[in-house]
């Protein structure tokens, strides 16, 4: 347990205000454009309607399948070295300097977006072809950049957290995914959620079949966030795909959603971390007999 200086508890206002923030100017307008038009009857076609089950099983895949997504913890653990050479695991992430963090998240959130960007130049070209090809692959690109930005503040999926961590980027994501201020609270009081059960531990189970429900449990509920999640930015997608205009927005549309996502990823682990500082920790419910 350590006591937060004047500097950090200065951060944890920031992220609070922050909380308390209207979404993003790129998703107030993309919903306030949407608002007049039926998406679900006219701006999205059926066929890709159709497809939502599909795209949701894709992304899933690779969340299985691309179980690091291009990240390596041995050069994130390498670029914070830069700051902090004494740190050799991504647990001694923990002694590291909030700053020195903040300077080595940042530098992924730009490559990221640029890569977004880049990712994006031609689907506005091929419309929504385009698009149900390229949702896959912004999503594992977003989960990436959300993923790094765990690893810098040391918070990694490996060992048994697993699925915890990845349920918990998840969340992040549909918090970034808010068109107002009332989906925003929602998404922050649902991660709030997931995180005081978290901390709260249970006393284990040996029993199999239990494990194998919890483990059911949790995948189910990472689908039906990467379904929420795949419709929001469907929805935001479907303005850049009006004839004429979706090959000159698609691109930066991918630059600035890169940028809320990473924002967001950065002002909920910067909050975790120095949480965790401060001393908080799973709480362990000992039972006394009279």
């Amino acid at each position: 347990m350590a006591k937060l200086n004047q500097s950090e508890q200065k951060i944890l206002e920031e992220i609070n205000a922050w909380k308390g923030e209207s979404p993003s100017f790129l998703s107030k307008i993309s919903s306030t454009l949407a608002k007049p038009i039926n998406l679900a009857g006219q701006l999205i076609p059926n066929d890709v309607q159709n497809k939502m089950a599909e795209m949701v099983q894709n992304v899933m895949d690779k969340l299985q399948t691309a179980s690091n997504w291009t990240v390596s913890e041995k050069i994130i653990i390498q670029d914070i070295q830069q700051y902090a050479p004494h740190i050799q695991e991504i647990k001694d992430i923990k002694t590291v300097s909030i700053q020195d963090l903040d300077s080595v998240s940042q530098e992924y959130l730009k490559s990221n977006k640029l890569a977004s960007a880049m990712q994006g130049l031609g689907t506005g070209l091929l419309g929504w072809v385009g698009l149900i090809a390229d949702l896959p692959a912004f999503f594992v690109v977003a989960m990436r950049l959300i993923h790094q930005t765990s690893l810098c503040y040391g918070y990694s999926r490996e060992g048994e957290n697993a699925e915890f961590e990845t349920n918990y980027m998840l969340h992040v994501f549909k918090v970034a995914t808010a068109s107002s201020i009332v989906e925003k609270q929602q998404a922050l009081s649902a991660l709030k959620d997931l995180e005081t059960d978290f901390y709260q531990e249970q006393e284990p189970s040996d029993d199999p079949l239990v494990k194998h429900v919890t483990k059911k449990i949790a995948i189910g509920l990472s689908s039906k966030l990467v379904q929420e999640i795949i419709t929001q930015i469907l929805q935001r997608k479907a303005i850049a795909m009006i004839p004429g205009v979706g090959a000159l927005l698609n691109s930066g549309f991918n630059y600035l959603y890169m940028q809320d996502i990473g924002k967001t990823a950065y002002m909920l682990y910067r909050q975790r971390f120095l949480r965790d500082k401060s001393g908080r920790g799973k709480v362990v419910t000992i039972k006394i007999d009279d």
